[in-house]
């Protein structure tokens, strides 16, 4: 039922998702684009790169279908994130990228920058 409603939502013209031949629609300006880029990435691949191109120069961001992502790992990163902005401003910055208290996979030799 959940994912019905989320179906029900990215159909919903308000929601600002664009759909169907608005899809990554690179002939919009700066200032007047209304609806964030979906880009399917069961297109060619060169489309799809052009089509994340053009919407990372013009809209900074956009949604990504057929991606191949399981839902269930999608859920949990989605309620990751949700706990993370519901702490504390303290607790954030304890967890911020160069306090030591999230490993980015650096090494030791990286992390003290040499």
């Amino acid at each position: 039922e959940e994912e019905k409603e989320e179906e029900k939502e990215a159909a919903d013209p308000e929601s600002g998702v664009a759909h169907g031949n608005d899809i990554a629609d690179t002939d919009f300006g700066d200032d007047d684009f209304n609806a964030i880029p979906v880009i399917d990435l069961s297109q060619p691949k060169q489309i799809y790169a052009r089509q994340i191109r053009d919407a990372c120069r013009n809209v900074g961001f956009f949604y990504i279908t057929n991606h191949g992502v399981d839902r269930g790992v999608m859920n949990g990163v989605m309620d990751k994130s949700r706990e993370f902005f519901e702490l504390d401003l303290e607790s954030k910055l304890e967890a911020s990228i160069g306090s030591g208290g999230v490993d980015n996979g650096a090494d030791e030799g990286e992390k003290k920058g040499h």
